[in-house]
């Protein structure tokens, strides 16, 4: 049916709007790292996909999953400062909440509901309010089989401070470096959880920031994303900015390294999270080349600290992480060469991402299941069956969860 002409100015409007603020390459990152943050698991929680057996030698390196968190709260904030370049008018308040309800809770609350069916045992009524209302780890602690969703409280919080932030057209860059220093006297002064929250933030902000003043379209370069992809499972290993921040001294306070929320030492980490944005959103910046190339050349110095010394080959957990900052240096040098295999992988994780918010929330309940099943178990063959079995849950859950469900809430709600 042939469009009308008093539609098309509509048509264009959205059609603008949509190549505006959805990238599939962008997708194809925040695929990526759901992927890794589902592998991160496997490996961290020992003996809940396959209660006997764990993964030993080369095979038990264990992926940055706390990295692709942060990836994905600089991704967040980029998107929401893509769509809501104009500050929120009074008008617009109403609307920016209800998306983002649609979009995080219905899926969410079913994830939330799983867990709580897959446990042992039984938690609070507390606990079990706090988890349904998205207040978890202010006071109760996280469903343990909903391990994932410390991250959602945040993202939430980080979503309302928008609001004040965009509404009364704060500076961006202020807020963030107020909001940064925060959070690093917080957990120096060992105050960890509102530190975390403090700093995590000013990473979010980070997001806001590129969208708003990192627009400038550059043709985009998969040799160049892939080379990124295999750097980010090298960093946890090989990164040594932290040294070059200055704040090493501060890393003696446990409080740095708390898992679960951000941390001081995860500043070395932003420079990444940002540059990964940027590239994969094709938006060029001033010395973009010779940025991507000291970025990626930094973690060499470490690379040659950690594997100088013959009894550092005798760690396997360091092979995987040594190969693939190898592989990242050499798709990067050789990228011309590789424009069309690139391609090739980026275009297939980009349909990972139209469904990575359904993996990140519903594959922990799924492992905990799987810790429940004693029998079949304590091989590398149980575990490697396991796994198949695990991999093809989880995809048919999340795409149902994304495909399916989601876009019924959606139209349910918008009547």
């Amino acid at each position: 049916m042939e469009t009308s002409l008093s539609t098309q100015p509509v048509v264009a409007t959205e059609q603008s709007k949509l190549s505006r603020t959805f990238d599939f390459n962008l997708e194809a990152l925040r695929g990526f790292a759901a992927i890794i943050v589902v592998w991160h698991h496997i490996i961290e929680h020992q003996n809940r996909l396959d209660p006997h057996y764990n993964p030993t030698g080369i095979l038990s390196f264990n992926p940055p999953g706390h990295l692709s968190v942060l990836i994905f709260f600089v991704l967040s904030g980029y998107v929401i400062g893509r769509v809501h370049l104009q500050p929120l008018e009074r008008k617009d308040i109403g609307l920016y909440i209800k998306k983002r309800f649609i979009r995080i809770y219905p899926i969410y609350i079913v994830t939330i509901l799983l867990g709580l069916l897959v446990a042992p045992g039984s938690y609070s009524a507390l606990t079990v309010i706090s988890n349904l209302t998205m207040t978890q780890s202010i006071i109760p602690p996280v469903i343990f089989e909903n391990n994932p969703a410390w991250s959602l409280n945040l993202e939430i919080v980080f979503y309302l401070l928008f609001i004040p932030l965009s509404f009364f057209r704060l500076n961006i860059v202020a807020v963030a470096s107020i909001f940064g220093t925060i959070g690093i006297a917080a957990i120096i002064n060992e105050f960890y959880q509102s530190g975390g929250y403090a700093l995590g933030f000013a990473f979010w902000l980070c997001g806001v920031m590129l969208a708003r003043n990192v627009q400038r379209p550059v043709a985009p370069s998969f040799p160049v994303m892939v080379s990124m992809l295999f750097l980010i499972l090298a960093l946890k290993d090989f990164n040594l900015t932290i040294w070059f921040l200055g704040i090493g001294k501060f890393l003696a306070n446990p409080g740095t390294i708390e898992v679960g929320f951000v941390q001081v030492a995860d500043l070395s980490n932003l420079p990444y999270c940002l540059l990964l944005v940027v590239i994969f959103a094709s938006r060029d910046f001033a010395y973009r080349k010779y940025i991507i190339t000291i970025l990626l050349l930094l973690p060499a110095f470490a690379f040659y600290k950690r594997l100088h010394h013959l009894e550092s080959l005798q760690n396997r957990s360091l092979i995987l992480p040594a190969c693939f900052y190898l592989l990242s240096l050499f798709v990067y040098f050789f990228r011309k060469r590789l424009e069309g295999l690139s391609a090739r992988i980026i275009h297939r994780l980009s349909s990972t991402g139209a469904w990575s918010y359904g993996l990140y929330m519903i594959h922990f309940p799924i492992i905990s299941l799987f810790a429940r099943i004693e029998w079949f178990s304590g091989t590398a063959t149980t575990f490697t069956v396991r796994l198949l079995g695990y991999i093809f849950l989880c995809y048919v859950a999340s795409y149902f969860l994304e495909k399916t469900f989601q876009p019924w809430v959606k139209r349910f709600f918008t009547k």
